[in-house]
């Protein structure tokens, strides 16, 4: 009877191995990774307006191949701009919103949060709102 109780001691099985930590920070780096990126790529489109506008300041419009105007060019870039900003700011937004939920705030608050996590008219409305 001692042989079997022996035998079934944690002593004598491998270590466990705990994966699920290793990759929740995997997604977690890849997640501060592609929104690092997304601001990286969203502040070069930003200057790649600044850098195709100044030459052409204050001088006539110039004759591009396949009749693209200088403001295609530049609307293109602040789409751009737009679109990989947009993620950052809106994982900055949701960030706040937790944080305010870990303090003893309103509902209201966090509700506000919440909305402007969520679109364009949440967030309109958010810069309106007395903080509090």
């Amino acid at each position: 009877m001692n042989q079997l109780a022996d035998a079934a001691t944690p002593i004598d099985m491998p270590p466990a191995t705990d994966n699920t930590h290793q990759k929740s920070l995997l997604e977690s780096n890849w997640s501060w990774t592609m929104e690092f990126g997304c601001w990286v790529a969203g502040v070069i489109c930003l200057l790649g307006i600044v850098g195709v506008l100044i030459p052409f300041h204050g001088k006539p419009l110039p004759q591009l191949p396949w009749s693209v105007k200088l403001n295609t060019i530049a609307s293109t870039l602040a789409t751009f701009a737009a679109a990989f900003l947009m993620v950052p700011v809106s994982s900055a937004v949701g960030q706040l919103k937790w944080n305010w939920y870990c303090t003893s705030r309103s509902v209201a608050h966090f509700d506000k949060l919440d909305q402007a996590s969520r679109g364009a008219w949440g967030s309109f409305k958010l810069l309106f709102s007395r903080p509090g």
